[in-house]
């Protein structure tokens, strides 16, 4: 039960052990898991957003309709369910909690996209003869990054207080 000073500088406990090394060794899963979680949910909901807000009609649809009923479902409902059915570890939780979070991140990239389709330089590339795989990821990607930078802040802050509780 020392105080801090500069060989401690969080004090020790009870037991004479050092409290910052404690406290970093405790806290190592919670600084993994949330930004691979984050990672993955953005990175996943951004490639469904990007597909489904390009392709309209049937795809857009379906694409839409999935994505609502996974969003359906309370999240905490949604997590514990899985990790029962699939088994608790970090490589599952941060799988979980990706795939929870993509939807959210689609819906938003997905209106992105729909607002850049409306313009010029897109038009431009299908006259140009581009293909849509080319247009999405050359030519509306780039457009849209601002809108995938504020979820993948958005969402870490998230995950990263929802591991603090």
């Amino acid at each position: 039960m020392t105080p801090p000073d500069a060989v401690h500088w969080f004090g020790t406990d009870q037991l004479g052990r050092d409290v910052l090394s404690r406290i970093v060794v405790g806290s190592r899963d919670i600084l993994l898991a949330a930004p691979l979680a984050t990672l993955a949910g953005v990175t996943a909901g951004s490639i469904i957003g990007l597909v489904l807000g390009y392709f309209e009609g049937l795809v857009d649809a379906i694409g839409v309709r999935l994505l609502d009923t996974l969003m359906a479902f309370p999240f905490i409902v949604l997590v514990t369910m899985t990790l029962v059915a699939i088994g608790p570890s970090n490589l599952t939780v941060i799988l979980v909690i990706g795939i929870a979070y993509a939807p959210l991140v689609a819906r938003t990239v997905r209106a992105a996209v729909r607002e850049q389709q409306e313009r010029d330089y897109v038009s431009a590339a299908r006259v140009g003869g581009e293909g849509p795989l080319a247009i999405i990821f050359l030519e509306i990607l780039p457009n849209v990054r601002e809108a995938i930078l504020i979820e993948l802040v958005t969402r870490l802050t998230t995950h990263s207080f929802r591991s603090r509780r």
